[in-house]
C-alpha cells in the first residue's frame, strides 16, 4: 500500500527523518555540555569562587592570592579550595629532535587534583608543598603527551622537561579524561601557594567544594563576612593602594556560581536557543506527518467504509494502519539516526567555536534512546490519527459525507487547517528571529575594528628565561627578528606587541592607571589596556596617529619615560576628544611607580571583542629599561606577537617568517601564526553560528509549513473538483473559484501568522543577550518575516486554487 503511494510515503518519511536527525542531535548536544555533570568527583557541589567590584563597573572578577588564603583559612562551608589559572608556557625537550613548542599551561596548587577527584595514571600529582620556591620543580604531563612525546616509557618518571624558564622532573601522567582547565592543556605546573604582604591582583581562577547540605547562597554570605577582615590581614591591595579604600570603593563582593555554570557561560544562551528552534522544528514535522496521514486517511475513508460495511473488523483496518505507521515512523527513524549523527559530528567539529565540553560530545546511548523516543512518539501519533478518524464515524455516515461533500466532513477539513496554522505560526517565529540574529549579525560585520587587518599576518615569539635573563637580551633579540623579517620581499612593516587584538594570549587583564589630572590620589583610578609595543606597531596594524607621535626607542634607552594612549583614554582622564591637550600629560601604572610622558594619542580598537565598546589602552615601549638587569617582567617583556603587514597577499608568508624566526634563533617556538583577518572574523564565530543554525531550522521549517499547506489546499481542490464543477456549470466564473478556495487558505495563514506574531514576543527573551545593536523585536524585522510567510504561503495556496479555475465542468462530471 505505501509503494502504491510513492508521494505519500518519501515525504512523511523524509519528514519523520528531519525531525528526528535534528531533535536528537541538539538533544545530545544539550545534554553533554548543559545537562550532564561535569566529569569530576561531587560535581554538583563544585562551585566557581568570583567577586564582583560593582564600583568599578566590573560584575566577573577573579581571586587574589590574599582573598583565596583568606577564605580557605576561614570558610567552613568549603571541604576544599584551589587556586589556578591558564597561561602559555614554552616547553623544550631533551631531544634534538623534538622542537620546543608552545603551550597552554595549567598552574594549580596542589589542592586541584583532590579537590576535582583526578588520580594519575602514572606517578603521583603534586602537593602544595611542591609549589614553594625552596621545593624541586617538578611537572604533571597529560597522557597524550605521554604517548606522543615518550613514547608511552615506562621510566617517564625519570625523565624531566624545560617548562616555563626551568628544568622540571615528570613526577606523573593524567588520564586523557582530566580535561581541566581546558582540553588543550598538556602540563600542568605547581602554583607557587605562598602569600606576600598585599592581596594582589585578582587575576587568578578559584574553586571550591561545599560540604553537603551547604546551599550555595548560604556559602556566598560566609565568604561577605571572612571578607570583611580582608583589610586586617592585609592593609594594602597592593603597595600603596590601602585595601579599606579599595573594598569601599571597588565596593568588592564575593559571588559563587555553580562550576557547571562557569564552564558553559557564553555558551548557554546560544544551546537552548538553538533548542528551542530546532523544537519548534520538531512540532512542525509533527504537524507536517499529522496533515499528511490525515490527508490519507481521508483519501482510503470510501474504502475503509465500504471494508467494514462488507463485514471488515475495525481491528483489522486499525491493523493495517499500524503497519504502515510502524513502517514510516522507524523508516524515518532509522534514516533520522543517521542524520543526527552526521550533524553532532559536523556541530563538533567547529574548531573555530571553541565549545565548551566539546570532548564530552560523542554519539552515545542518550543519542540513540532520543531518536527512538522520537520515532515511537512519531508512530504513537499516527495511530492515534488513525484510530480517532477510524472510530469516529459509522460507515454509512463516512459513505454519506464522503458522496455528499467530497472533503472528508468538517472535523477532518477543522483538524487539518489547524495542523497547517501551527506550522505557519513556528515558521513566523523562526524566520523573525533568525531574521534579527542576521541583522545583528550584518551589524558586527560593519564595527570597524579600529586597525585594518588587510594582509596582516601575526604569530607569537615568546622567550625562554632562562636564555634572555635580562631586558637588553629581550630587546636586542625582538629587534634583530623584526629587522630580518622586514628583510623579505613583500613586507612593509613589522612590529612587536604583548597583546594582539581580539587574541587570548597575552596580557589580557586591565589594571590601575594613575592619570596626572587633579583627581584625589588617595581613590582607585579607573581600569585600562596597558600594552607594550614597540614603535613601529601603530604603522604596521594601521592604528592612526590622532595626535602627536609614537615612542621613540632612543629616547626610552636614554631613560626617557614616553608612553601613548587612546582617545577613550584621553577623553576618559581630561575630556579631550582630539588629543591634542592631552600630549605632554602624565600617568602612571603603580601607585609609587615612575610618571610617564604622553607623547601620542592613537584611535580606539576592539582590543578583546567586537560586541563592547573600546576600551582605553595605554602603550608602553617593550624596552622600558634596556639595562643588563634581570627582567622579572614575563607576561610583556618575554611573550610577545608580531604583527607582519605585506603589500599584497604572499602565499607561503608563514613559511618565510618561521625561517627568519629560527635563523636569529633556532630554538624559539613558532607559536599560534595566524591571517589577522582570520581572527576578525573568528571574533564574530559564535553569533555567526547561532545564526547560521537557526537560519537553517527557519528555513526548513518554512519549507516544511509550505509544503504543508501546499498538499493540504491542493488536496481539498481534489477533493472538491466535482463541487467546483457543479458551481462552474450552474455560472461561477473561474476567477471566482479560484478566490474561493485562495480565501479559505488565507484565512488558515492569516491565523497561524498571528498566534506566530504572539509566540515571537515571548520566544524574543532568549534573544535580548544575543542581539547586537538590534532590539530583539525589532519591528522591521518581523515585518519583513511576516510578509515573507504570507507571500510564500499565499503563493502555496494560489497554485492549486489557480488550477481549480480550470476545471471543465463535463470533464469532471464525466468522469465522476
Amino acid at each position: 500500500a505505501l509503494l502504491r503511494a510513492p508521494g505519500f510515503t518519501l515525504a512523511t518519511v523524509a519528514t519523520i527523518a528531519l525531525g528526528i536527525g535534528a531533535g536528537s542531535a541538539v538533544l545530545s548536544l544539550v545534554n553533554a555540555v548543559l545537562l550532564r555533570p561535569l566529569p569530576y568527583a561531587h560535581a554538583d557541589r563544585l562551585v566557581g569562587m568570583w567577586h564582583s567590584m560593582n564600583g568599578l563597573g566590573i560584575k566577573s572578577a577573579k581571586q587574589a592570592p590574599g582573598s583565596y588564603e583568606l577564605y580557605k583559612e576561614s570558610a567552613k562551608s568549603f571541604e576544599a579550595m584551589g587556586l589556578y589559572v591558564s597561561l602559555a608556557a614554552t616547553i623544550t625537550y631533551n631531544s634534538p629532535d623534538v622542537q620546543p613548542e608552545r603551550v597552554r599551561a595549567g598552574w594549580m596548587t596542589g589542592s586541584m587534583f583532590d579537590l576535582l577527584g583526578a588520580t594519575p595514571i602514572v606517578g603521583r600529582a603534586f602537593t602544595d608543598a611542591d609549589g614553594l620556591p625552596s621545593s624541586p620543580q617538578v611537572v604533571v604531563i597529560s597522557e597524550r603527551m605521554w604517548r606522543e612525546k615518550f613514547h608511552s616509557s615506562p621510566n617517564v618518571l625519570d625523565m624531566s622537561i624545560n617548562a616555563a624558564g626551568g628544568l622540571r622532573r615528570i613526577i606523573g601522567v593524567m588520564p586523557a579524561s582530566f580535561a581541566f582547565p581546558e582540553r588543550s592543556v598538556p602540563i600542568w605546573i605547581p602554583l607557587d601557594p605562598t602569600v606576600g604582604e598585599y592581596v594582589g591582583g585578582f587575576g587568578f581562577d578559584g574553586i571550591g567544594r561545599l560540604r553537603p547540605g551547604v546551599p550555595l547562597a548560604t556559602a556566598q554570605r560566609e565568604l561577605q563576612q571572612i571578607l570583611t577582615r580582608l583589610p586586617e590581614r592585609f592593609p594594602e591591595l597592593r603597595p600603596g593602594v590601602s585595601t579599606v579604600i579599595g573594598m569601599k570603593q571597588t565596593q568588592l563582593t564575593p559571588v559563587l556560581h555553580h562550576m557547571r555554570d562557569d564552564v558553559v557561560v557564553g555558551f548557554d544562551r546560544i544551546l537552548w536557543l538553538i533548542a528551542g528552534a530546532v523544537g519548534l522544528l520538531v512540532i512542525v514535522a509533527f504537524s507536517n506527518v499529522a496533515s499528511l496521514l490525515l490527508v490519507r486517511i481521508e483519501a482510503r475513508r470510501r474504502d475503509f467504509a465500504i471494508r467494514i460495511a462488507l463485514g471488515a473488523s475495525r481491528v483489522g483496518v486499525l491493523r493495517t494502519l499500524m503497519a504502515e505507521a510502524t513502517l514510516i515512523a522507524f523508516g524515518g527513524g532509522a534514516i533520522g539516526l543517521g542524520v543526527a549523527i552526521i550533524a553532532l559530528r559536523a556541530l563538533t567539529r567547529m574548531g573555530k567555536l571553541d565549545l565548551p565540553r566539546v570532548n564530552e560530545i560523542h554519539v552515545d546511548a542518550a543519542l540513540v534512546v532520543s531518536a527512538i523516543l522520537l520515532t515511537c512518539v512519531f508512530a504513537a501519533m499516527s495511530l492515534v490519527i488513525g484510530v480517532l478518524r477510524v472510530r469516529s464515524r459509522d460507515a454509512m455516515r463516512v459513505l454519506r459525507d464522503g458522496g455528499r461533500s467530497g472533503t472528508g466532513g468538517r472535523p477532518a477539513q477543522r483538524l487539518r487547517a489547524a495542523f497547517v496554522a501551527v506550522e505557519v505560526a513556528l515558521s513566523v517565529v523562526l524566520l523573525a528571529a533568525s531574521g534579527v540574529l542576521g541583522r545583528s549579525v550584518v551589524r558586527l560585520r560593519a564595527v570597524q575594528p579600529g586597525f585594518d587587518p588587510t594582509n596582516v599576518f601575526t604569530f607569537w615569539a615568546p622567550l625562554t628565561p632562562s636564555r634572555y635573563r635580562t631586558d637588553a637580551a629581550t630587546a636586542r633579540l625582538y629587534h634583530e627578528l623584526l629587522d630580518q623579517i622586514r628583510t623579505i620581499p613583500g613586507v612593509e612593516s613589522a612590529a612587536a606587541s604583548g597583546k594582539l587584538p581580539l587574541e587570548v594570549e597575552g596580557f589580557p587583564y586591565q589594571v590601575l592607571v594613575w592619570a596626572d589630572n587633579g583627581t584625589d590620589p588617595a581613590k582607585l583610578p579607573p581600569t585600562y589596556q596597558v600594552t607594550s609595543v614597540t614603535p613601529e606597531y601603530f604603522k604596521a596594524m594601521r592604528i592612526p596617529m590622532l595626535a602627536g607621535r609614537t615612542v621613540n626607542d632612543e629616547n626610552v634607552s636614554r631613560g626617557a619615560n614616553e608612553t601613548v594612549v587612546s582617545r577613550s583614554f584621553a577623553l576618559r582622564s581630561w575630556g579631550d576628544s582630539t588629543g591634542l591637550a592631552t600630549i605632554g600629560q602624565r600617568l602612571r601604572v603603580s601607585a609609587n611607580g615612575q610618571w610617564f610622558t604622553i607623547v601620542g594619542v592613537v584611535g580606539d580598537i576592539r582590543d578583546s571583542t567586537l560586541t563592547l565598546p573600546p576600551v582605553g589602552e595605554v602603550y608602553v615601549s617593550q624596552e622600558p629599561h634596556a639595562q643588563e638587569t634581570p627582567n622579572d617582567d614575563h607576561t610583556t617583556g618575554r611573550d610577545m606577537g608580531i604583527v607582519v603587514r605585506t603589500t599584497r597577499p604572499i602565499a607561503n608568508i608563514a613559511k618565510l617568517v618561521e625561517q627568519q624566526l629560527h635563523s636569529v634563533d633556532p630554538n624559539l617556538p613558532f607559536y599560534r601564526p595566524a591571517l589577522m583577518e582570520q581572527i576578525v572574523t573568528d571574533a564574530r564565530s559564535r553569533m555567526t553560528f547561532a545564526v547560521t543554525l537557526l537560519m537553517v531550522g527557519a528555513g526548513a521549517t518554512l519549507l516544511l509549513g509550505v509544503v504543508g499547506l501546499y498538499g493540504v489546499i491542493a488536496y481539498v481542490v481534489s477533493l472538491r473538483r466535482r463541487e467546483i464543477s457543479i458551481r462552474i456549470a450552474l455560472g461561477l466564473e473561474p476567477d471566482g473559484a479560484t478566490r474561493m478556495i485562495l480565501v479559505q487558505g488565507e484565512v488558515i495563514v492569516a491565523v497561524g501568522a498571528t498566534v506566530g506574531l504572539a509566540l515571537f514576543l515571548f520566544f524574543a527573551r532568549l534573544l535580548k543577550s544575543l542581539t547586537f545593536e538590534v532590539s530583539a523585536v525589532d519591528a522591521t524585522t518581523l515585518g519583513a518575516a511576516m510578509i515573507t510567510v504570507l507571500s510564500i504561503a499565499t503563493l502555496a495556496t494560489w497554485l492549486p486554487a489557480r488550477r481549480a479555475a480550470r476545471v471543465d465542468p463535463a470533464e469532471a462530471l464525466k468522469s465522476d
